[in-house]
């Protein structure tokens, strides 16, 4: 993840002067096509996501001071970003959609 991290704080690095600077005919499909290798960083991610998620589920259902802790979790992102906790797993997968989609 840390990996990712970087990689994506690089690839801003060199998106953003552009969008700064952005005209009706500017582009991105460039930098996509010659910067964008790390998004196969994002396969096993992506392979083991509904695994992953379904293995959250049933923790916290049979753990319950994992289910405190994730609820009291979910109470303080409420106070500012309204996320769950699966919202947040779910945000790489729907990254590579967004980055196709450009």
């Amino acid at each position: 993840i840390e990996q990712l991290l970087e990689d994506h704080k690089i690839f801003i690095s060199l998106i953003e002067p552009k969008i700064v600077k952005w005209t009706p005919k500017s582009t991105l499909g460039k930098e996509f096509l010659l910067h964008t290798d790390f998004i196969q960083g994002y396969r096993p991610y992506l392979t083991n996501f509904n695994t992953a998620n379904l293995s959250l589920e049933i923790l916290i259902s049979k753990y319950t001071p994992l289910s405190l802790l994730i609820t009291g979790f979910e109470l303080a992102l409420s106070k500012t970003s309204g996320y769950k906790v699966a919202d947040i797993l779910i945000m790489p997968v729907q990254r590579i959609p967004r980055y196709i989609m450009l």
